[in-house]
């Protein structure tokens, strides 16, 4: 992807002091000398932001098992309890849902460019923008646990008997239904970067979660904490893959 520059802020016109120390004349009076144009430019370039972003993700998550494996060893933290994926008020935990708060703010933007000129797809642009905000939130609050729970307590109150997980899964299917057209329709490039976030962050989500559940059930908490950080890590990337596709799409569509 090229690196463009997504921001510009221009002064222009702009009345510089002379410097004629002195008179008070000189200090009262209007600036006279003046710069006709000048242009601030702030470039971004998302291969590197991705790098950084990537880097910081595997950072705080080797953190965060570092303070699971101090705390089954030593009984203690060592104070890594701020980086703990697992504790909501923890750093890892405010990135990860920061990460998906920069993608809705990005669609947020696509879908708005998509309104003003009509498209068929403005409806996709602003469900995932909604998707991706309430991802945010359930990151930070742990709510997609709480629904899909009571999703199951309802349906089993009328006698059919779903756990969570293939709810979940039923969902995510739904979605890929009804966002087949939609893909299709996307440049190779960015179809290429959307297809592996996807297969990044939703096995990521699902099945580690499901294995890491496994383990906490039979009380193997070092265990559980490997495969709960794997399920954080692959989260984080697959946000950040999607967010350079999301740039991508941005460059190319002229959005």
């Amino acid at each position: 992807m090229k690196s463009s520059a997504l921001w510009c802020i221009e002064f222009t016109n702009i009345d510089l002091p002379e410097l004629n120390v002195g008179t008070a004349e000189s200090i009262s009076k209007p600036f006279r000398r003046s710069v006709s144009s000048m242009k601030l430019l702030i470039t971004l370039n998302p291969k590197k932001i991705v790098k950084i972003l990537i880097t910081i993700s595997v950072v705080l998550i080797f953190l965060s098992l570092s303070g699971d494996i101090a705390f089954n060893i030593y009984n203690r933290h060592f104070g890594l309890t701020f980086f703990q994926d697992e504790n909501k008020t923890s750093i890892t935990t405010w990135y990860s849902s920061s990460l998906s708060l920069a993608c809705a703010l990005l669609l947020i933007k696509i879908s708005y460019s998509q309104a003003l000129a009509n498209s068929d797809y403005r409806l996709h642009w602003k469900i995932l923008a909604s998707i991706f905000f309430a991802l945010s939130i359930t990151k930070a609050t742990s709510f997609h646990k709480y629904f899909l729970h009571l999703a199951s307590s309802t349906l089993e109150s009328i006698g059919l008997s779903i756990p969570s997980f293939f709810i979940g899964i039923l969902l995510i299917l739904l979605f890929f239904l009804f966002y087949i057209s939609f893909f299709i329709r996307l440049n190779k490039r960015v179809r290429r970067l959307i297809f592996i976030a996807v297969a990044i962050y939703v096995p990521g989500s699902i099945f580690m979660e499901l294995i890491a559940g496994i383990f906490y059930i039979h009380n193997t908490t070092l265990i559980y904490s490997l495969f709960s950080g794997i399920e954080e890590l692959f989260e984080m990337v697959g946000n950040i893959i999607f967010l350079y596709a999301l740039f991508s799409y941005i460059d190319t569509e002229g959005e």
